[in-house]
Protein backbone atom coordinates (compact mmCIF):
# COMPACT_ATOMS: atom_id res chain seq x y z
CA UNK A 1 0.00 0.00 0.00
CA UNK A 2 2.92 2.33 0.68
CA UNK A 3 4.89 1.36 -2.40
CA UNK A 4 7.38 -0.73 -0.45
CA UNK A 5 9.27 -3.56 -2.12
CA UNK A 6 9.17 -7.08 -0.70
CA UNK A 7 11.03 -10.10 -2.03
CA UNK A 8 9.91 -13.71 -1.69
CA UNK A 9 12.40 -16.56 -1.89
CA UNK A 10 10.38 -19.66 -2.68
CA UNK A 11 13.35 -21.95 -2.03
CA UNK A 12 14.14 -20.76 1.49
CA UNK A 13 10.53 -19.82 2.37
CA UNK A 14 11.59 -16.33 3.47
CA UNK A 15 10.30 -12.80 2.85
CA UNK A 16 12.74 -9.89 2.62
CA UNK A 17 12.28 -6.13 2.53
CA UNK A 18 14.51 -3.17 1.77
CA UNK A 19 15.68 -1.07 4.68
CA UNK A 20 17.68 2.20 4.67
CA UNK A 21 21.46 1.97 4.69
CA UNK A 22 22.64 3.29 8.04
CA UNK A 23 26.12 3.87 6.67
CA UNK A 24 27.77 1.57 9.22
CA UNK A 25 28.76 -1.99 8.30
CA UNK A 26 27.23 -4.88 10.25
CA UNK A 27 30.65 -6.36 10.84
CA UNK A 28 34.00 -4.70 11.66
CA UNK A 29 36.36 -3.90 8.79
CA UNK A 30 39.19 -6.32 8.11
CA UNK A 31 42.84 -5.32 8.02
CA UNK A 32 44.06 -3.92 4.73
CA UNK A 33 47.11 -6.24 4.70
CA UNK A 34 47.10 -9.98 5.28
CA UNK A 35 50.06 -9.62 7.64
CA UNK A 36 47.84 -7.51 9.93
CA UNK A 37 44.87 -9.90 10.14
CA UNK A 38 46.15 -12.26 12.86
CA UNK A 39 45.64 -15.15 10.43
CA UNK A 40 49.22 -14.99 9.16
CA UNK A 41 52.72 -14.68 10.55
CA UNK A 42 53.31 -10.93 10.52
CA UNK A 43 56.95 -11.38 9.47
CA UNK A 44 56.13 -13.92 6.74
CA UNK A 45 52.42 -13.83 5.74
CA UNK A 46 52.83 -16.94 3.60
CA UNK A 47 52.95 -18.79 6.91
CA UNK A 48 49.87 -19.17 9.06
CA UNK A 49 49.69 -17.73 12.55
CA UNK A 50 50.18 -20.10 15.48
CA UNK A 51 46.47 -20.47 16.18
CA UNK A 52 45.55 -21.77 12.73
CA UNK A 53 45.16 -25.50 12.09
CA UNK A 54 45.89 -26.91 8.61
CA UNK A 55 43.40 -29.32 7.09
CA UNK A 56 43.01 -31.39 3.93
CA UNK A 57 39.89 -32.38 2.02
CA UNK A 58 38.93 -35.41 -0.06
CA UNK A 59 37.36 -33.81 -3.15
CA UNK A 60 38.70 -30.30 -3.82
CA UNK A 61 36.79 -27.61 -5.65
CA UNK A 62 38.16 -26.91 -9.13
CA UNK A 63 39.93 -23.54 -9.13
CA UNK A 64 41.34 -23.09 -12.65
CA UNK A 65 44.59 -25.03 -12.18
CA UNK A 66 45.38 -23.48 -8.79
CA UNK A 67 46.94 -25.46 -5.96
CA UNK A 68 45.50 -24.65 -2.53
CA UNK A 69 46.38 -24.80 1.15
CA UNK A 70 43.75 -24.57 3.90
CA UNK A 71 43.59 -23.66 7.60
CA UNK A 72 40.90 -23.10 10.22
CA UNK A 73 40.87 -21.36 13.58
CA UNK A 74 38.27 -21.05 16.34
CA UNK A 75 38.42 -18.84 19.46
CA UNK A 76 39.93 -20.26 22.65
CA UNK A 77 37.35 -22.04 24.78
CA UNK A 78 34.97 -22.75 21.89
CA UNK A 79 34.18 -25.87 19.89
CA UNK A 80 32.62 -26.92 16.59
CA UNK A 81 29.15 -28.48 16.50
CA UNK A 82 28.41 -31.18 13.90
CA UNK A 83 24.77 -31.36 12.83
CA UNK A 84 22.73 -34.34 11.65
CA UNK A 85 23.67 -33.66 8.02
CA UNK A 86 27.39 -33.72 8.98
CA UNK A 87 27.81 -29.99 8.28
CA UNK A 88 30.02 -28.13 10.75
CA UNK A 89 28.68 -25.18 12.74
CA UNK A 90 31.58 -22.91 13.62
CA UNK A 91 31.42 -20.62 16.66
CA UNK A 92 31.46 -16.86 16.21
CA UNK A 93 34.99 -15.57 15.86
CA UNK A 94 36.09 -18.49 13.66
CA UNK A 95 38.16 -17.88 10.52
CA UNK A 96 38.97 -20.11 7.55
CA UNK A 97 42.00 -19.35 5.38
CA UNK A 98 42.72 -20.63 1.88
CA UNK A 99 45.83 -19.81 -0.20
CA UNK A 100 45.91 -20.12 -4.00
CA UNK A 101 49.05 -20.88 -6.02
CA UNK A 102 49.62 -20.87 -9.79
CA UNK A 103 52.85 -22.54 -10.96
CA UNK A 104 54.28 -22.29 -7.47
CA UNK A 105 53.55 -18.57 -7.05
CA UNK A 106 51.09 -17.49 -4.36
CA UNK A 107 48.49 -15.16 -5.93
CA UNK A 108 45.55 -14.94 -3.52
CA UNK A 109 44.48 -15.61 0.05
CA UNK A 110 40.81 -15.79 0.97
CA UNK A 111 39.49 -15.50 4.49
CA UNK A 112 35.99 -16.51 5.54
CA UNK A 113 35.13 -15.03 8.93
CA UNK A 114 32.24 -15.69 11.30
CA UNK A 115 31.75 -12.31 12.95
CA UNK A 116 30.47 -11.75 16.46
CA UNK A 117 27.14 -10.41 15.18
CA UNK A 118 26.49 -13.87 13.70
CA UNK A 119 27.17 -12.89 10.08
CA UNK A 120 29.72 -14.49 7.78
CA UNK A 121 31.87 -12.48 5.38
CA UNK A 122 34.51 -13.32 2.79
CA UNK A 123 37.68 -11.32 2.16
CA UNK A 124 40.02 -11.60 -0.81
CA UNK A 125 43.69 -10.57 -0.55
CA UNK A 126 45.80 -10.06 -3.67
CA UNK A 127 49.50 -10.90 -3.28
CA UNK A 128 52.14 -8.51 -4.54
CA UNK A 129 54.66 -9.54 -7.19
CA UNK A 130 57.43 -10.07 -4.63
CA UNK A 131 55.13 -12.35 -2.56
CA UNK A 132 55.89 -10.45 0.65
CA UNK A 133 52.30 -9.47 1.55
CA UNK A 134 48.76 -9.35 0.21
CA UNK A 135 46.33 -6.44 0.05
CA UNK A 136 42.60 -6.59 0.79
CA UNK A 137 40.47 -5.90 -2.30
CA UNK A 138 37.45 -3.62 -2.02
CA UNK A 139 35.79 -5.15 -5.07
CA UNK A 140 36.24 -8.18 -7.26
CA UNK A 141 38.41 -8.06 -10.35
CA UNK A 142 39.87 -10.23 -13.09
CA UNK A 143 43.54 -10.16 -14.08
CA UNK A 144 45.80 -12.18 -16.37
CA UNK A 145 48.28 -14.48 -14.63
CA UNK A 146 50.38 -17.03 -16.52
CA UNK A 147 48.34 -16.43 -19.69
CA UNK A 148 45.05 -17.23 -18.00
CA UNK A 149 42.31 -15.16 -16.43
CA UNK A 150 42.17 -15.17 -12.65
CA UNK A 151 39.16 -13.74 -10.83
CA UNK A 152 39.36 -12.28 -7.34
CA UNK A 153 35.81 -12.44 -5.92
CA UNK A 154 33.98 -9.59 -4.26
CA UNK A 155 32.51 -10.07 -0.79
CA UNK A 156 29.06 -10.55 -2.29
CA UNK A 157 30.33 -13.22 -4.67
CA UNK A 158 31.91 -15.11 -1.77
CA UNK A 159 28.51 -15.60 -0.13
CA UNK A 160 26.90 -16.48 -3.45
CA UNK A 161 28.82 -19.75 -3.30
CA UNK A 162 29.12 -20.10 0.48
CA UNK A 163 25.37 -20.53 0.90
CA UNK A 164 23.54 -20.81 4.19
CA UNK A 165 21.81 -23.96 2.92
CA UNK A 166 25.25 -25.58 2.62
CA UNK A 167 26.38 -24.38 6.03
CA UNK A 168 28.53 -21.44 4.74
CA UNK A 169 31.83 -23.24 5.46
CA UNK A 170 32.04 -25.67 2.54
CA UNK A 171 35.39 -27.45 2.89
CA UNK A 172 35.21 -28.31 6.59
CA UNK A 173 32.45 -30.91 6.68
CA UNK A 174 32.60 -34.51 7.79
CA UNK A 175 32.61 -36.12 4.34
CA UNK A 176 35.45 -33.88 3.18
CA UNK A 177 37.60 -34.08 6.32
CA UNK A 178 37.19 -37.83 6.91
CA UNK A 179 40.54 -39.01 5.53
CA UNK A 180 44.00 -40.14 6.58
CA UNK A 181 46.67 -37.48 7.04
CA UNK A 182 50.23 -37.36 8.30
CA UNK A 183 50.06 -37.12 12.08
CA UNK A 184 51.16 -33.54 12.94
CA UNK A 185 52.50 -34.75 16.27
CA UNK A 186 54.27 -37.81 14.86
CA UNK A 187 55.08 -37.38 11.15
CA UNK A 188 56.16 -40.99 10.82
CA UNK A 189 52.55 -42.11 11.32
CA UNK A 190 49.18 -41.62 9.67
CA UNK A 191 46.05 -40.62 11.58
CA UNK A 192 42.44 -40.00 10.64
CA UNK A 193 41.94 -36.26 10.38
CA UNK A 194 38.63 -36.21 12.26
CA UNK A 195 40.16 -38.31 15.03
CA UNK A 196 43.06 -35.87 15.26
CA UNK A 197 40.81 -32.80 15.43
CA UNK A 198 38.74 -34.52 18.11
CA UNK A 199 41.89 -35.42 20.05
CA UNK A 200 42.93 -31.75 20.22
CA UNK A 201 39.48 -30.74 21.46
CA UNK A 202 37.89 -29.16 18.40
CA UNK A 203 34.42 -30.70 18.70
CA UNK A 204 31.61 -30.14 21.17
CA UNK A 205 30.77 -33.86 21.03
CA UNK A 206 33.17 -36.54 19.85
CA UNK A 207 32.12 -37.88 16.42
CA UNK A 208 31.46 -41.55 15.82
CA UNK A 209 34.20 -43.84 14.57
CA UNK A 210 35.53 -42.52 11.23
CA UNK A 211 34.74 -45.86 9.58
CA UNK A 212 31.04 -45.23 10.24
CA UNK A 213 31.10 -41.62 9.02
CA UNK A 214 30.56 -40.45 5.42
CA UNK A 215 33.58 -39.74 3.25
CA UNK A 216 33.80 -38.31 -0.25
CA UNK A 217 35.89 -40.25 -2.74
CA UNK A 218 39.40 -38.96 -3.35
CA UNK A 219 40.02 -38.21 -7.02
CA UNK A 220 43.20 -40.28 -7.18
CA UNK A 221 41.65 -43.43 -5.70
CA UNK A 222 42.48 -46.19 -8.25
CA UNK A 223 39.62 -48.39 -7.00
CA UNK A 224 36.93 -45.70 -7.14
CA UNK A 225 33.81 -46.33 -9.22
CA UNK A 226 32.59 -43.75 -11.77
CA UNK A 227 29.49 -42.94 -9.73
CA UNK A 228 31.55 -42.26 -6.59
CA UNK A 229 34.02 -39.98 -8.38
CA UNK A 230 31.32 -38.06 -10.20
CA UNK A 231 29.07 -37.62 -7.19
CA UNK A 232 31.95 -36.54 -4.97
CA UNK A 233 33.00 -34.04 -7.62
CA UNK A 234 29.45 -32.67 -8.05
CA UNK A 235 28.99 -32.41 -4.30
CA UNK A 236 32.15 -30.34 -3.94
CA UNK A 237 31.68 -28.17 -7.03
CA UNK A 238 27.92 -27.83 -7.44
CA UNK A 239 25.84 -28.89 -4.44
CA UNK A 240 26.37 -25.68 -2.49
CA UNK A 241 23.77 -24.14 -4.81
CA UNK A 242 22.02 -27.23 -6.16
CA UNK A 243 20.27 -28.43 -3.02
CA UNK A 244 17.00 -27.65 -1.20
CA UNK A 245 16.82 -24.16 0.26
CA UNK A 246 19.69 -22.78 -1.80
CA UNK A 247 19.90 -20.22 -4.60
CA UNK A 248 19.60 -22.26 -7.80
CA UNK A 249 16.12 -21.90 -9.34
CA UNK A 250 15.81 -25.60 -10.12
CA UNK A 251 14.72 -28.72 -8.28
CA UNK A 252 17.88 -30.76 -8.77
CA UNK A 253 19.87 -31.93 -5.75
CA UNK A 254 23.56 -32.74 -6.27
CA UNK A 255 24.54 -33.67 -2.72
CA UNK A 256 26.58 -36.87 -2.59
CA UNK A 257 24.30 -38.73 -0.16
CA UNK A 258 20.96 -38.12 -1.90
CA UNK A 259 19.51 -41.26 -3.54
CA UNK A 260 19.90 -41.07 -7.31
CA UNK A 261 16.17 -41.00 -7.94
CA UNK A 262 15.84 -38.00 -5.61
CA UNK A 263 18.45 -35.98 -7.50
CA UNK A 264 15.75 -35.13 -10.07
CA UNK A 265 18.16 -35.24 -12.99
CA UNK A 266 17.75 -38.48 -14.97
CA UNK A 267 15.69 -37.94 -18.14
CA UNK A 268 14.52 -34.69 -16.54
CA UNK A 269 13.50 -31.67 -18.59
CA UNK A 270 15.60 -28.59 -17.73
CA UNK A 271 13.85 -25.69 -16.02
CA UNK A 272 15.80 -23.07 -17.99
CA UNK A 273 15.82 -24.52 -21.49
CA UNK A 274 18.28 -26.47 -23.60
CA UNK A 275 22.05 -25.95 -23.41
CA UNK A 276 24.27 -26.48 -26.48
CA UNK A 277 21.58 -28.72 -27.96
CA UNK A 278 21.14 -30.92 -24.87
CA UNK A 279 17.49 -31.51 -24.00
CA UNK A 280 17.72 -33.44 -20.72
CA UNK A 281 19.64 -32.81 -17.51
CA UNK A 282 21.06 -36.35 -17.47
CA UNK A 283 20.60 -38.74 -20.38
CA UNK A 284 22.11 -42.20 -19.78
CA UNK A 285 24.84 -43.17 -22.26
CA UNK A 286 24.64 -39.75 -23.92
CA UNK A 287 26.80 -36.84 -22.77
CA UNK A 288 25.77 -34.80 -25.83
CA UNK A 289 22.18 -34.77 -24.57
CA UNK A 290 23.11 -34.27 -20.90
CA UNK A 291 22.98 -30.67 -19.73
CA UNK A 292 24.83 -31.68 -16.55
CA UNK A 293 27.87 -32.37 -18.75
CA UNK A 294 27.34 -29.66 -21.37
CA UNK A 295 27.24 -26.86 -18.79
CA UNK A 296 30.77 -27.80 -17.70
CA UNK A 297 32.19 -27.16 -21.18
CA UNK A 298 34.06 -23.98 -22.01
CA UNK A 299 31.80 -23.64 -25.07
CA UNK A 300 28.91 -22.85 -22.73
CA UNK A 301 30.64 -19.70 -21.45
CA UNK A 302 29.87 -17.41 -24.44
CA UNK A 303 26.17 -18.08 -23.87
CA UNK A 304 26.53 -17.49 -20.10
CA UNK A 305 25.34 -21.04 -19.48
CA UNK A 306 28.55 -22.50 -18.08
CA UNK A 307 28.67 -23.90 -14.56
CA UNK A 308 29.84 -22.87 -12.10
CA UNK A 309 28.69 -19.33 -12.92
CA UNK A 310 31.41 -17.74 -10.74
CA UNK A 311 35.07 -18.32 -10.03
CA UNK A 312 36.08 -20.41 -13.03
CA UNK A 313 36.87 -19.72 -16.69
CA UNK A 314 38.72 -22.92 -17.58
CA UNK A 315 37.34 -26.40 -18.22
CA UNK A 316 38.19 -29.01 -15.64
CA UNK A 317 39.19 -31.95 -17.83
CA UNK A 318 39.34 -34.34 -14.88
CA UNK A 319 35.88 -33.33 -13.70
CA UNK A 320 34.49 -33.69 -17.23
CA UNK A 321 35.94 -37.19 -17.35
CA UNK A 322 34.33 -38.12 -14.04
CA UNK A 323 30.89 -36.95 -15.16
CA UNK A 324 31.25 -38.45 -18.63
CA UNK A 325 32.25 -41.86 -17.23
CA UNK A 326 29.27 -41.81 -14.87
CA UNK A 327 26.76 -40.88 -17.56
CA UNK A 328 28.13 -43.54 -19.92
CA UNK A 329 28.07 -46.19 -17.18
CA UNK A 330 24.27 -46.07 -16.89
CA UNK A 331 22.11 -47.72 -19.53
CA UNK A 332 18.76 -46.42 -18.28
CA UNK A 333 17.35 -44.33 -15.48
CA UNK A 334 16.59 -46.47 -12.40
Amino acid sequence: ANGELYFLNIFSNKIFKLIPDTGSPSSPPFASLLSQTGCADSSDPKQESSGMIPFEINAPLWSDNADKSRWLAIPDGTTIDIDAAHDWDFPMGSVLRKDFYLNGRIIETRLLAHHNDGSWAGYSYEWNASETDATLLDTGKTVTINNQNWTYPSQGQCLTCHTSAAGIALGPETAQINREITDPDNPANQINQISYLDMIGMFTTSPASPASLPALTQYDDPLAQPIDLARSYLHSNCSNCHRPGSLAPTGIDLRYDVPFTNMNICDATPANGNVLGATQIFTPMNITDSILYQRMLEAAAPTNQRMPPLGSDIEDLQGLQFVSDWINSLGVCP
